[in-house]
């Protein structure tokens, strides 16, 4: 028997909208994050939502080349008591009161997974928002329509590195 351990961002949707349920439908596509801590304002995380899965896109302002990173994640929701110790894989779903990021899966056969409790989620559709609570920091994503043409050329090049088609997996627009 293979054990699959899974590391878990969970994030509390009350705070912002008691009982409130959220879809997966609300994230879908292309979104670009620019953090509001002076620290960070040459970094750009760009989410591709497709269905329950997300590519995270990360680069610097004026480094793009050698910053590019691609990242890989199930997302979801769960009505699940967030208190929990353990979550499955069977209990995230399309909608929900807490938002689930799945940020490591391992396939060892064992489906229970280890998850962190975010206190603030909230969709509308143009944007989403959501504050880590390990960093602390607010992920403030606002809704595009493309992706930028030099993240387009490098997401190409990354492509053919990987011998993957992204924007076919992902649904990405040319």
């Amino acid at each position: 028997m293979k054990l699959v351990i899974i590391i878990v961002t969970s994030l509390n949707l009350s705070l912002f909208a008691k009982d409130k349920l959220y879809s997966i439908d609300c994230i879908q596509g292309l979104w670009v994050n620019i953090s509001s801590k002076s620290e960070y304002q040459n970094e750009r995380r760009i989410a591709v939502n497709f269905k329950n899965r997300q590519l995270l896109i990360y680069y610097e302002i004026g480094k793009e080349s050698s910053t590019f990173e691609l990242f890989e994640y199930m997302v979801g929701f769960t009505h699940k008591n967030p208190n929990s110790d353990s979550l499955k894989i069977k209990d995230i779903k399309p909608d929900g009161k807490f938002f689930v990021t799945v940020f490591e899966a391992k396939n060892t056969g064992e489906f229970t997974i280890d998850f962190s409790i975010e206190p603030m989620f909230n969709c509308d559709k143009e944007s989403y928002y959501y504050e880590n609570m390990g960093s602390g920091s607010p992920f403030d994503y606002n809704k595009i329509t493309k992706l930028p043409t030099l993240v387009l050329n490098l997401l190409v090049k990354r492509c053919t590195k990987d011998n993957r088609d992204y924007f076919q997996e992902y649904n990405i627009s040319r």
